[in-house]
């Protein structure tokens, strides 16, 4: 993988980050990643048995993924385990559908459902109930992150 002096850059300042990042913060690593193709192209896989992922970044401080998603594929509705994230879809469509719980017994209920297209970063913070899947006839590609990193998915 080809990478200009500005990309290393930019990548050591991410591994040198300390403590818990923000959303925002988030949100500006996942573009981050997208607008700089050379870090990610080259890695793109679009599997259609499971959804694809690989590793980008992983410090003390976030974790930075890649995942490939083919027509029809997507997660379960789930939370971050107490993680704040962002992700920026590079490529094709993605829909989150966003839950709330309705109550200490009812369970969740759908609060809304937004199209995700290339380019535009979406933030969330920790306690965010989402499910995301590609409802397209064409491959998607997202940048993932989290803040703090490691922390296994809940589903619900």
């Amino acid at each position: 993988m080809r990478q200009t002096v500005f990309e290393s850059a930019w990548l050591d300042e991410l591994a040198a980050l300390r403590g818990t990042l923000s959303p925002p913060q988030l949100a500006e690593v996942t573009a981050g990643f997208v607008f700089r193709p050379d870090l990610w192209r080259p890695l793109v896989r679009h599997d259609p048995s499971s959804r694809w992922f690989e590793g980008l970044l992983l410090t003390s401080a976030l974790e930075v993924w890649l995942i490939g998603w083919t027509p029809g594929q997507g997660t379960t509705v789930h939370d971050h385990g107490g993680s704040s994230g962002a992700m920026t879809v590079a490529e094709g469509t993605l829909v989150e559908e966003v839950f709330e719980l309705s109550g200490p017994s009812s369970g969740l209920a759908m609060r809304r459902r937004v199209a995700h297209g290339a380019g535009a970063p979406v933030a969330f913070p920790v306690g965010h109930v989402h499910r995301v899947r590609n409802t397209g006839s064409v491959n998607a590609t997202s940048v993932n992150a989290y803040s703090l990193p490691r922390r296994p998915m809940r589903e619900y």
